[in-house]
């Protein structure tokens, strides 16, 4: 059963749009990505830092509330050739009435270089039922691969290598870097990402503020409209959208997906260790 999949983890899946190759010259360019050939020597500016930590409610057609989701800065770690990284990690489980029915519950985490912002690694760990299943992505920024393995914890592990264009993101780091990009309304952008042993593309579309009541109380937020397709070209989902405010943090407050079994929407219930917005960008 991996449908359940994209309603856990839609607070990453769904924001999977990320490093944000333009499309078409946009009439304000977005903040400048650094080319994955060359040598950055300082750390990117982020709105975010080790320590944050988002929770959101999440709803599901008919039930107001069906599970919480959780989106952290776990800490900044020495990272393979980076010397450094930030360990992020998004959580995701349905309410104790739901998991009567079910037993679902879904880790999934990711480093990504803080000074080229693209993903080192990414992992998945899931529970289905009485199914455990464990899925890696090995990322070669310079070769522009990505080694694919997924299994069952304990066995074999099947194992295959992608080829991907650069700036290529998973789906967690993906959400990050969207919101360490300066976005302006009328917008149009792609990127490639990879997820579940596939390079997908997701086309995003900046819209007008709209006004969101979360945990944050009330606030302004750009809402963002993703088309995210397959490998296929066929699309994952319909009216995908993320909701990030309009401050410097730019954090957010709002996803929604519609699935084939049923309508999601994530509202921001929690947030705990956020930069000072006087602060701005780190």
């Amino acid at each position: 059963m991996r449908r359940p999949a994209g309603i856990t983890i839609i607070a990453a899946f769904a924001t999977a749009t990320a490093t944000l190759v333009a499309q078409r010259p946009p009439a304000h360019p977005p903040v400048a990505m650094p080319p994955a050939h060359a040598a950055v020597r300082s750390q990117q500016a982020v709105p975010f830092a080790a320590g944050e930590t988002l929770v959101y409610d999440v709803s599901w057609s008919s039930y107001l509330t069906a599970g919480r989701a959780s989106l952290s800065v776990v800490e900044q770690v020495r990272s393979g050739a980076s010397p450094l990284a930030y360990r992020l990690a998004a959580e995701g489980r349905p309410t104790e009435l739901l998991s009567t029915l079910y037993t679902l519950y879904y880790k999934v985490e990711t480093r990504l270089d803080a000074f080229t912002l693209l993903p080192q690694r990414a992992s998945v760990y899931s529970e289905e039922g009485r199914r455990r299943r464990v899925k890696t992505a090995t990322f070669d920024q310079a070769r522009h691969t990505v080694t694919y393995e997924a299994g069952e914890p304990g066995k074999p592990a099947r194992k295959q290598v992608l080829e991907v264009p650069p700036l290529t993101q998973d789906a967690l780091s993906a959400l990050y870097v969207l919101r360490a990009l300066r976005l302006t309304a009328g917008q149009r952008l792609s990127v490639p990402v990879v997820n579940e042993g596939e390079l997908h593309r997701a086309a995003l579309t900046t819209g007008a503020r709209e006004p969101i009541q979360c945990g944050l109380g009330a606030v302004q937020a750009m809402r963002i409209d993703i088309t995210v397709t397959d490998a296929k070209g066929e699309p994952v989902a319909r009216d995908m959208a993320v909701w990030l405010t309009t401050g410097k943090r730019q954090v957010p407050v709002q996803m929604q997906a519609e699935l084939a079994i049923g309508s999601f929407r994530l509202v921001l219930r929690e947030a705990r260790g956020l930069v000072r917005e006087q602060a701005g960008v780190r």
